[in-house]
């Protein structure tokens, strides 16, 4: 059962809980994410049921029938054992899985081939590579008209862009500060005038794919496909909050900590919308990785009793289902708040 012993995570499951959290108002974000809201919450209105047990289907929004995976009704054997070696660590099958993708004959094997690529480099943090592979998937998702897989590609490098605008706005902000504190500016106005530039043309270019992203997800809807999209948001959602979190602590920026707030409010948003995502596909795997994405940012906010809860709930989950990375990174998790806590 996914009964819950902590509050918190039965309220993430309600609509009146969710009426506490600004709604996301990224400019274009917006619409789609309100409506996003609204068709997950007529799964909700619907009821769910643990995984292993019957559950109502829900009421299909706006008269279409939803897709529970990203690739419904298609069995690739050899790309799923590949991806399964994968999460459990083995990354030498990382070049069977590229040349699967090179020599399959089937568009959609190959498209799922680079979507799997894709997300194992997202999770080791290797954007340069998810810059290179993503357009391609994205590209091929378009010519055989499968918005599913685009939607998860196009947050991934949406995530990767997010990334990117995170090290490049502290760096600008800590030579802005520390000219500031010597009285001697470290940056022309030409080079603060060329990274101010690119800072903006890498936060539309990230809002603009996350849009797109969100909208792809919902076409159908696709139900894991959303709940993917919604991962990556919620964590570049949380990443864009350290450079604020700099310039709060040096004193710089006195309104930091409203910043800070805002994408907090938009990280949580995310993150209840795809825990009851991952409830309503009866998906105890997602269940566990949304509350142990969700801890470990929580920790980034220094809100360590609710991290402490969601990694409890995460480890509970992973341990039930063996994985070892469901176990491992809540024990980690759990480790870093007795760490804080002891300051």
């Amino acid at each position: 059962s996914l009964g819950t012993t902590h509050l918190e995570q039965l309220f993430l499951k309600h609509r009146e809980v969710q009426a506490r959290f600004p709604q996301l108002s990224y400019p274009d974000i917006q619409a789609q994410i309100q409506g996003l809201g609204a068709k997950i919450d007529s799964l909700q209105s619907a009821g769910h049921s643990a995984p292993g047990e019957d559950a109502t289907p829900p009421s299909p929004p706006e008269g279409k029938i939803p897709e529970a995976r990203v690739f419904s009704g298609v069995d690739f054997p050899r790309l799923f054992s590949l991806q399964q070696a994968l999460i459990n660590g083995d990354e030498s099958m990382l070049a069977s899985l590229e040349q699967l993708r090179l020599e399959t004959t089937s568009p959609e094997e190959r498209l799922a081939a680079i979507m799997v690529e894709v997300q194992f480099e997202g999770d080791r943090l290797n954007f340069s590579r998810v810059e290179e592979l993503a357009p391609r998937g994205i590209t091929l998702a378009k010519a055989v008209g499968h918005k599913p897989s685009m939607a998860v590609m196009q947050a991934e490098l949406a995530r990767a862009l997010t990334m990117q605008l995170v090290a490049d706005d502290l760096d600008t902000a800590s030579k802005v500060a520390a000219g500031n504190r010597v009285g001697v500016p470290l940056m022309s106005k030409g080079e603060y005038d060329h990274a101010s530039a690119r800072l903006d043309g890498l936060k539309q270019r990230s809002e603009a794919l996350f849009d797109e992203a969100l909208a792809n997800a919902w076409n159908r809807p696709n139900l894991e496909a959303s709940f993917m999209v919604l991962l990556l948001f919620a964590s570049s959602m949380t990443q864009r909050v350290f450079p604020f979190k700099f310039l709060r602590e040096i004193g710089e920026l006195p309104k930091a900590g409203e910043r800070i707030q805002f994408f907090k409010d938009r990280a949580e948003r995310a993150y209840e919308m795809a825990i009851s995502l991952a409830v309503a596909l009866q998906d105890e795997r997602y269940v566990a990785m949304a509350y142990s994405n969700f801890a470990n940012d929580l920790v980034i906010f220094e809100e360590f009793d609710r991290a402490e809860a969601h990694a409890r709930r995460a480890l509970e989950l992973g341990e039930k289902l063996g994985e070892n990375e469901l176990i491992w990174r809540p024990k980690r998790i759990l480790e870093v708040v007795v760490r804080e806590r002891a300051g």
